[in-house]
């Protein structure tokens, strides 16, 4: 038998009592250390009365526990990968027999065949990851409120199969050619120089269209042609968040690209903290907005405006410039996620590389020469 009186957060004022009883566990939120205390004795006593119904309390479902988790304010997330976790967590884990059951009664192979379930359904490798992300962090807290012992859904990444669509991956891209980026920018000039510089910059510099709206003025610098990509701006919610990656990085930007955000500049007369894509009243335009405008003059009806990203991104690797820069100016978090997503537009005529092989005139199998001995005086 053991019961135990602990502060859960060291400083938060919050006492708990913790209960250990043949193998049952049992835990509460009391108040301060004081009251704390008195619980403890009277568990204590009841114990040694050989009372123990109060042990048997039923543990919350998935569905109830997971339902306040996904929703607590205080989880430091993205609001994007907020509004995600909600939507995943209420379309594929609330609704699913899984959730109904008691935390402290899943197991492995209850988690088993609730990824099974989502293996028969159309999606993508990456979402039905993101799911079992969830799903694994939901019994995580459950194990700290001292619910659960073990977590019944970790190492389960084996059981995934769904297809192989990642995010960008498998998915069809439409991009413009080099010759038709080019008469795209130029046919944006009729929208105006917001729209102009825009779409140069989303075509020219690879961005997302949230971080581009994201960006103040304070975040170019013309001297150096850089733009500091910190922020993503949501349209939905209308708040300013981290990337998609929650990771800063510096992107580089063409002579073209610069001299059309410094007319933008001379017109606006923006100052270093306001918006460099706004409204006449000082408001960051939003996402349809922009895609309105764009749709007004695109040359193909296949190309999107989050094609203009792809765009950038083909002409770099088809160009067979270094795969470690365009992954790093696009944002990616691993140059092997570039690689995957736009490995067609690698240059594929590699003959005369191999040719020149034969200018090297190797007569035997290649070795490294063996280095020479010190000669040994005696």
């Amino acid at each position: 038998m053991a019961v135990i009186v602990r502060e859960k957060v060291k400083g938060s004022g919050e006492w708990w009592v913790f209960i250990n009883h043949n193998n049952k566990r049992s835990s509460k939120k009391v108040g301060d250390k004081k009251a704390a205390n008195n619980v403890k004795r009277e568990v204590e006593e009841r114990l040694a009365k050989g009372e123990l119904g109060f042990l048997e309390e039923k543990r919350p479902t998935l569905a109830s526990f997971g339902e306040k988790y996904v929703n607590d304010p205080d989880r430091p997330w993205a609001p994007n990968t907020r509004t995600s976790y909600k939507g995943q967590f209420e379309n594929h884990i609330r609704p699913h027999s899984i959730g109904k059951m008691p935390l402290d009664k899943i197991a492995m192979h209850h988690v088993k065949d609730f990824i099974g379930d989502l293996n028969q359904k159309d999606l993508a490798k990456g979402t039905i990851q993101n799911i079992v992300v969830i799903l694994h962090s939901v019994f995580e807290e459950a194990r700290v409120y001292e619910y659960i012992t073990v977590n019944p859904c970790t190492r389960t990444g084996k059981f995934i199969a769904g297809n192989d669509k990642e995010e960008g991956q498998g998915e069809e891209i439409s991009a413009y050619t080099p010759e038709e980026a080019a008469e795209q920018i130029e046919l944006s000039k009729s929208l105006g120089l917001r729209s102009h510089a825009l779409i140069t910059l989303l075509i020219r510099a690879g961005v997302r269209v949230g971080e581009a709206l994201g960006l103040s003025w304070a975040d170019i610098d013309f001297e150096r042609r850089t733009a500091l990509i910190s922020k993503s701006w949501d349209y939905k919610l209308r708040i300013l968040g981290p990337t998609k990656t929650r990771r800063t990085r510096e992107v580089d930007l063409t002579p073209y690209t610069v001299e059309a955000l410094t007319k933008l500049r001379e017109e606006t007369k923006g100052l270093d903290s306001e918006p460099v894509f706004c409204t006449k009243d000082g408001n960051r335009l939003s996402d349809h907005v922009v895609r309105f405008q764009y749709y007004k003059v695109r040359l193909r009806d296949n190309v999107t405006l989050r094609d203009l990203r792809h765009t950038y991104a083909t002409i770099r690797v088809a160009k067979g410039d270094n795969i470690i820069d365009v992954s790093r100016q696009l944002g990616h978090k691993k140059p092997s996620m570039t690689l995957d997503v736009y490995a067609e537009w690698l240059p594929r005529h590699h003959k005369g590389q191999v040719d020149e092989l034969d200018s090297l005139r190797f007569s035997a199998p290649y070795t490294h020469p063996e280095p020479e001995k010190p000669v040994v005086k005696h």
